[in-house]
Protein backbone atom coordinates (compact mmCIF):
# COMPACT_ATOMS: atom_id res chain seq x y z
CA UNK A 1 0.00 0.00 0.00
CA UNK A 2 1.14 3.54 -0.68
CA UNK A 3 2.79 5.34 2.25
CA UNK A 4 0.23 8.15 2.22
CA UNK A 5 -2.54 5.68 3.09
CA UNK A 6 -1.47 5.56 6.73
CA UNK A 7 -1.81 9.31 7.10
CA UNK A 8 -5.30 9.17 5.61
CA UNK A 9 -6.79 7.00 8.37
CA UNK A 10 -8.33 9.82 10.39
CA UNK A 11 -9.81 11.39 7.28
CA UNK A 12 -11.48 8.14 6.32
CA UNK A 13 -12.68 7.41 9.83
CA UNK A 14 -14.41 10.79 9.89
CA UNK A 15 -16.21 9.93 6.67
CA UNK A 16 -17.46 6.50 7.73
CA UNK A 17 -17.78 5.07 11.25
CA UNK A 18 -16.82 1.45 11.43
CA UNK A 19 -19.04 -1.16 13.07
CA UNK A 20 -17.59 -3.90 15.22
CA UNK A 21 -16.76 -6.87 13.05
CA UNK A 22 -18.42 -10.25 13.50
CA UNK A 23 -17.90 -13.88 12.58
CA UNK A 24 -18.61 -15.13 9.06
CA UNK A 25 -18.45 -18.57 7.44
CA UNK A 26 -14.84 -18.84 6.35
CA UNK A 27 -13.61 -21.56 8.64
CA UNK A 28 -11.59 -23.24 5.97
CA UNK A 29 -7.85 -23.46 5.60
CA UNK A 30 -7.60 -26.36 3.20
CA UNK A 31 -6.56 -24.17 0.27
CA UNK A 32 -3.39 -23.46 2.26
CA UNK A 33 -3.11 -27.18 2.96
CA UNK A 34 -3.48 -28.44 -0.59
CA UNK A 35 -7.15 -29.49 -0.54
CA UNK A 36 -9.53 -28.62 -3.36
CA UNK A 37 -11.89 -25.68 -2.91
CA UNK A 38 -15.06 -26.68 -1.09
CA UNK A 39 -14.00 -30.32 -0.69
CA UNK A 40 -14.82 -30.39 3.01
CA UNK A 41 -18.38 -29.12 2.44
CA UNK A 42 -19.30 -31.46 -0.38
CA UNK A 43 -19.50 -28.76 -3.04
CA UNK A 44 -16.99 -27.55 -5.57
CA UNK A 45 -16.41 -24.03 -6.85
CA UNK A 46 -15.35 -23.96 -10.47
CA UNK A 47 -12.08 -22.25 -11.32
CA UNK A 48 -12.65 -18.54 -11.83
CA UNK A 49 -12.74 -17.36 -15.39
CA UNK A 50 -9.65 -15.89 -16.99
CA UNK A 51 -8.83 -12.58 -15.30
CA UNK A 52 -8.92 -10.91 -18.71
CA UNK A 53 -12.54 -11.89 -19.18
CA UNK A 54 -14.53 -8.67 -18.81
CA UNK A 55 -17.66 -8.37 -20.93
CA UNK A 56 -18.71 -4.73 -21.04
CA UNK A 57 -22.15 -5.36 -22.52
CA UNK A 58 -22.92 -8.02 -19.93
CA UNK A 59 -21.72 -5.72 -17.13
CA UNK A 60 -23.91 -2.88 -18.41
CA UNK A 61 -26.95 -5.19 -18.32
CA UNK A 62 -26.12 -6.24 -14.75
CA UNK A 63 -25.71 -2.56 -13.85
CA UNK A 64 -29.25 -1.90 -15.05
CA UNK A 65 -30.49 -4.65 -12.73
CA UNK A 66 -28.44 -3.20 -9.86
CA UNK A 67 -29.74 0.33 -10.39
CA UNK A 68 -33.34 -0.88 -10.80
CA UNK A 69 -33.27 -1.55 -7.05
CA UNK A 70 -33.56 2.22 -6.50
CA UNK A 71 -36.96 2.21 -8.22
CA UNK A 72 -40.35 1.71 -6.59
CA UNK A 73 -41.71 -1.72 -5.85
CA UNK A 74 -44.71 -0.91 -8.06
CA UNK A 75 -42.52 -0.18 -11.08
CA UNK A 76 -40.54 -3.35 -10.44
CA UNK A 77 -43.68 -5.46 -10.29
CA UNK A 78 -44.76 -4.01 -13.64
CA UNK A 79 -41.14 -4.10 -14.86
CA UNK A 80 -41.72 -0.58 -16.17
CA UNK A 81 -38.83 1.40 -14.66
CA UNK A 82 -36.23 2.93 -16.97
CA UNK A 83 -33.66 0.30 -16.03
CA UNK A 84 -36.26 -2.46 -16.36
CA UNK A 85 -36.96 -1.44 -19.94
CA UNK A 86 -33.25 -1.69 -20.71
CA UNK A 87 -33.38 -5.41 -19.87
CA UNK A 88 -36.92 -6.39 -21.00
CA UNK A 89 -36.10 -10.11 -21.15
CA UNK A 90 -35.87 -10.28 -17.35
CA UNK A 91 -38.95 -11.28 -15.35
CA UNK A 92 -39.68 -9.91 -11.87
CA UNK A 93 -40.20 -12.50 -9.11
CA UNK A 94 -40.48 -10.63 -5.80
CA UNK A 95 -38.90 -8.36 -3.20
CA UNK A 96 -37.25 -8.68 0.19
CA UNK A 97 -37.36 -5.78 2.62
CA UNK A 98 -36.99 -4.62 6.20
CA UNK A 99 -38.53 -1.37 7.42
CA UNK A 100 -36.23 -0.91 10.41
CA UNK A 101 -32.99 -0.90 8.43
CA UNK A 102 -34.62 0.13 5.11
CA UNK A 103 -32.94 -2.86 3.52
CA UNK A 104 -34.50 -3.61 0.14
CA UNK A 105 -33.80 -5.99 -2.69
CA UNK A 106 -35.55 -7.90 -5.43
CA UNK A 107 -35.28 -11.18 -7.28
CA UNK A 108 -35.80 -11.61 -11.02
CA UNK A 109 -35.09 -14.29 -13.61
CA UNK A 110 -34.01 -14.52 -17.23
CA UNK A 111 -35.79 -17.60 -18.54
CA UNK A 112 -33.74 -17.61 -21.73
CA UNK A 113 -30.34 -17.92 -20.05
CA UNK A 114 -31.68 -19.71 -16.96
CA UNK A 115 -30.27 -16.98 -14.72
CA UNK A 116 -31.55 -15.66 -11.41
CA UNK A 117 -30.75 -12.07 -10.45
CA UNK A 118 -30.64 -10.74 -6.89
CA UNK A 119 -30.30 -6.97 -6.60
CA UNK A 120 -29.87 -4.91 -3.42
CA UNK A 121 -30.64 -1.22 -3.07
CA UNK A 122 -27.95 1.22 -1.98
CA UNK A 123 -28.21 4.13 0.44
CA UNK A 124 -30.93 6.60 -0.49
CA UNK A 125 -32.30 7.67 2.90
CA UNK A 126 -31.32 8.36 6.50
CA UNK A 127 -32.00 4.84 7.88
CA UNK A 128 -29.68 3.37 5.24
CA UNK A 129 -26.87 5.68 6.31
CA UNK A 130 -27.54 4.82 9.96
CA UNK A 131 -26.86 1.22 8.95
CA UNK A 132 -23.55 2.34 7.46
CA UNK A 133 -22.57 3.96 10.75
CA UNK A 134 -23.91 1.24 13.04
CA UNK A 135 -21.81 0.02 15.98
CA UNK A 136 -23.84 -3.09 16.89
CA UNK A 137 -21.79 -6.20 17.50
CA UNK A 138 -23.48 -8.90 15.45
CA UNK A 139 -23.83 -12.51 16.53
CA UNK A 140 -21.92 -15.38 14.94
CA UNK A 141 -23.32 -16.61 11.65
CA UNK A 142 -21.60 -20.01 11.75
CA UNK A 143 -18.49 -21.30 13.48
CA UNK A 144 -15.94 -19.14 11.68
CA UNK A 145 -13.41 -17.67 14.09
CA UNK A 146 -11.20 -15.96 11.51
CA UNK A 147 -13.43 -14.15 9.03
CA UNK A 148 -15.04 -10.92 10.21
CA UNK A 149 -17.68 -8.63 8.71
CA UNK A 150 -18.67 -4.99 9.15
CA UNK A 151 -21.52 -5.49 11.59
CA UNK A 152 -23.80 -2.82 10.10
CA UNK A 153 -23.74 -4.47 6.68
CA UNK A 154 -24.10 -7.92 8.22
CA UNK A 155 -27.01 -6.86 10.41
CA UNK A 156 -28.84 -5.34 7.44
CA UNK A 157 -28.41 -8.51 5.39
CA UNK A 158 -29.61 -10.78 8.20
CA UNK A 159 -32.87 -8.80 8.30
CA UNK A 160 -33.82 -10.15 4.85
CA UNK A 161 -31.90 -13.44 4.79
CA UNK A 162 -34.84 -15.72 5.60
CA UNK A 163 -37.11 -13.87 3.17
CA UNK A 164 -34.55 -14.29 0.42
CA UNK A 165 -34.04 -17.98 1.10
CA UNK A 166 -37.79 -18.62 0.94
CA UNK A 167 -38.25 -16.49 -2.19
CA UNK A 168 -35.49 -18.31 -4.06
CA UNK A 169 -36.61 -21.76 -2.95
CA UNK A 170 -40.37 -21.34 -3.36
CA UNK A 171 -40.74 -18.91 -6.25
CA UNK A 172 -37.67 -19.71 -8.38
CA UNK A 173 -36.02 -23.09 -7.80
CA UNK A 174 -39.30 -24.83 -6.99
CA UNK A 175 -41.46 -22.45 -9.00
CA UNK A 176 -40.88 -20.09 -11.92
CA UNK A 177 -37.55 -21.52 -13.09
CA UNK A 178 -36.14 -24.66 -11.43
CA UNK A 179 -33.23 -24.62 -13.88
CA UNK A 180 -32.26 -21.00 -13.07
CA UNK A 181 -29.36 -22.15 -10.90
CA UNK A 182 -26.90 -19.57 -12.19
CA UNK A 183 -27.34 -16.70 -9.72
CA UNK A 184 -25.97 -13.20 -10.33
CA UNK A 185 -25.92 -11.06 -7.18
CA UNK A 186 -25.51 -7.32 -7.64
CA UNK A 187 -25.89 -3.93 -6.02
CA UNK A 188 -24.46 -0.43 -5.77
CA UNK A 189 -22.94 1.25 -2.69
CA UNK A 190 -24.46 -0.25 0.48
CA UNK A 191 -26.31 -2.58 -1.88
CA UNK A 192 -22.97 -3.82 -3.18
CA UNK A 193 -21.86 -4.69 0.36
CA UNK A 194 -25.10 -6.61 0.95
CA UNK A 195 -24.63 -8.36 -2.39
CA UNK A 196 -21.13 -9.41 -1.38
CA UNK A 197 -22.38 -10.98 1.84
CA UNK A 198 -25.37 -12.56 0.11
CA UNK A 199 -23.27 -14.18 -2.61
CA UNK A 200 -21.16 -15.94 0.00
CA UNK A 201 -24.19 -16.92 2.07
CA UNK A 202 -25.98 -18.49 -0.89
CA UNK A 203 -23.36 -21.24 -0.86
CA UNK A 204 -24.17 -21.89 2.80
CA UNK A 205 -27.92 -21.89 2.10
CA UNK A 206 -28.00 -23.89 -1.15
CA UNK A 207 -24.69 -25.72 -1.35
CA UNK A 208 -23.50 -26.92 -4.76
CA UNK A 209 -26.93 -26.39 -6.31
CA UNK A 210 -25.98 -22.91 -7.52
CA UNK A 211 -23.34 -21.30 -9.71
CA UNK A 212 -22.84 -17.93 -8.00
CA UNK A 213 -21.58 -14.71 -9.55
CA UNK A 214 -21.01 -11.36 -7.85
CA UNK A 215 -20.98 -8.31 -10.13
CA UNK A 216 -21.33 -5.06 -8.23
CA UNK A 217 -20.61 -1.35 -8.33
CA UNK A 218 -18.98 0.99 -5.80
CA UNK A 219 -18.62 -1.65 -3.10
CA UNK A 220 -17.20 -0.58 0.28
CA UNK A 221 -14.79 -2.90 2.04
CA UNK A 222 -16.97 -5.47 3.77
CA UNK A 223 -14.75 -7.85 5.71
CA UNK A 224 -11.28 -8.57 7.01
CA UNK A 225 -8.29 -10.41 5.54
CA UNK A 226 -9.76 -13.85 6.23
CA UNK A 227 -13.03 -12.87 4.54
CA UNK A 228 -11.13 -11.76 1.44
CA UNK A 229 -8.92 -14.85 1.48
CA UNK A 230 -11.77 -17.35 1.73
CA UNK A 231 -14.26 -15.61 -0.54
CA UNK A 232 -13.39 -17.63 -3.69
CA UNK A 233 -14.37 -20.83 -1.87
CA UNK A 234 -17.98 -19.75 -1.91
CA UNK A 235 -18.38 -17.54 -4.98
CA UNK A 236 -17.57 -18.83 -8.46
CA UNK A 237 -16.98 -15.51 -10.20
CA UNK A 238 -16.51 -11.95 -8.94
CA UNK A 239 -16.20 -8.59 -10.67
CA UNK A 240 -16.13 -5.51 -8.43
CA UNK A 241 -16.41 -2.38 -10.57
CA UNK A 242 -14.93 0.87 -9.24
CA UNK A 243 -15.54 4.10 -11.11
CA UNK A 244 -12.54 6.37 -11.25
CA UNK A 245 -12.03 8.18 -7.90
CA UNK A 246 -15.18 6.93 -6.15
CA UNK A 247 -14.68 7.47 -2.41
CA UNK A 248 -16.83 4.57 -1.16
CA UNK A 249 -14.53 1.67 -2.18
CA UNK A 250 -11.85 3.27 0.05
CA UNK A 251 -14.09 2.78 3.10
CA UNK A 252 -13.87 1.38 5.74
CA UNK A 253 -10.13 2.10 5.92
CA UNK A 254 -7.56 -0.50 5.00
CA UNK A 255 -5.51 0.44 8.06
CA UNK A 256 -8.04 -0.97 10.54
CA UNK A 257 -8.12 -4.38 8.94
CA UNK A 258 -10.73 -4.26 6.19
CA UNK A 259 -9.92 -5.75 2.77
CA UNK A 260 -11.54 -5.92 -0.65
CA UNK A 261 -12.38 -9.13 -2.45
CA UNK A 262 -11.02 -9.70 -5.93
CA UNK A 263 -11.37 -8.99 -8.81
CA UNK A 264 -11.58 -5.22 -9.18
CA UNK A 265 -12.38 -3.67 -12.56
CA UNK A 266 -11.34 -0.02 -12.53
CA UNK A 267 -13.21 2.25 -14.94
CA UNK A 268 -11.71 5.61 -15.82
CA UNK A 269 -13.14 8.47 -17.81
CA UNK A 270 -16.53 10.14 -18.19
CA UNK A 271 -19.54 9.55 -20.39
CA UNK A 272 -20.86 6.40 -22.03
CA UNK A 273 -19.06 3.08 -21.82
CA UNK A 274 -17.36 3.53 -25.21
CA UNK A 275 -15.51 6.49 -23.68
CA UNK A 276 -14.40 4.63 -20.57
CA UNK A 277 -11.17 2.76 -20.02
CA UNK A 278 -11.52 -0.50 -18.11
CA UNK A 279 -8.63 -2.11 -16.26
CA UNK A 280 -9.03 -5.67 -14.96
CA UNK A 281 -6.96 -5.68 -11.78
CA UNK A 282 -5.16 -8.39 -9.83
CA UNK A 283 -6.94 -11.74 -9.49
CA UNK A 284 -5.13 -12.44 -6.22
CA UNK A 285 -4.98 -9.05 -4.48
CA UNK A 286 -8.18 -7.11 -3.80
CA UNK A 287 -6.01 -4.10 -2.96
CA UNK A 288 -4.14 -3.84 -6.26
CA UNK A 289 -1.89 -0.75 -5.89
CA UNK A 290 -2.07 -0.15 -9.64
CA UNK A 291 -5.84 0.29 -9.68
CA UNK A 292 -8.20 2.45 -7.59
CA UNK A 293 -5.91 2.09 -4.56
CA UNK A 294 -3.48 4.32 -6.44
CA UNK A 295 -5.84 7.32 -6.00
CA UNK A 296 -4.66 9.70 -3.22
CA UNK A 297 -7.28 10.67 -0.60
CA UNK A 298 -7.33 14.31 -1.73
CA UNK A 299 -8.78 13.12 -5.04
CA UNK A 300 -11.56 10.92 -3.65
CA UNK A 301 -14.90 11.83 -5.23
CA UNK A 302 -18.52 11.51 -4.14
CA UNK A 303 -19.70 12.36 -7.66
CA UNK A 304 -17.83 9.40 -9.10
CA UNK A 305 -19.89 7.19 -6.79
CA UNK A 306 -23.11 8.35 -8.44
CA UNK A 307 -22.28 7.34 -12.01
CA UNK A 308 -21.40 3.82 -13.13
CA UNK A 309 -21.10 2.36 -16.61
CA UNK A 310 -22.14 5.78 -17.93
CA UNK A 311 -25.42 5.72 -16.03
CA UNK A 312 -26.58 7.90 -13.12
CA UNK A 313 -27.18 5.19 -10.56
CA UNK A 314 -30.23 6.45 -8.67
CA UNK A 315 -32.35 7.83 -11.56
CA UNK A 316 -35.34 5.61 -12.33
Amino acid sequence: MAAWKTSSSLLLLCVLAIGAVSALPAQHKEHREGKKHGEHMGWMVEKERDVGDFDINYTVSVAEVAFASYCSEKSLEAWSCRQCKAVPYIKYVGVVSDLITSTFGFVAVDLNTKTTYISFRGSINIPNWVTNFEFIKARDWVDAPDAKLHSGFYHAYLKVRDQLKKLLADKVLNGTCPSCTRVVVTGHSLGAALAGICAMDLRVLFGSQLYIELVNFGMPRTGNEAFFRDYPRFVNFTRRVVHQNDIVPHLPPYEIGFRHVTTEVWSQGEGTTNKLKFTVCSATDGEDPNCSDSVPPKDYSVNDHLIYMGVVTTHC
